[in-house]
């Protein structure tokens, strides 16, 4: 994937997290990542990453149960961390 979209999608997600400050504020920043994953199943849908790969925008996990089962597994490797 265009490695400026890349940039430009994380540089915007970046800008909503440095903006959180309150509960309204982290809510904005939760439409932002998701409008992001929206956004690369779009170009995913149209364009494949190869398999095993970080999806065009950089998501690591395509489905939200992929991504609780990724949490899930740092948090257990990393308890004694936390």
């Amino acid at each position: 994937m265009n490695n400026k979209l890349q940039a430009g999608m994380a540089g915007k997600l970046r800008e909503a997290l440095d903006r959180v400050f309150d509960e309204r504020s982290f809510v904005d920043f939760l439409s932002a990542l998701a409008g992001d994953w929206t956004v690369e199943r779009e170009i995913e849908a149209a364009m494949p990453s190869p398999p095993h790969s970080i999806g065009a925008l950089g998501w690591e996990n395509g489905t939200i149960g992929a991504f609780l089962g990724a949490a899930g597994a740092w948090a257990k490797a990393s308890k004694n961390a936390l």
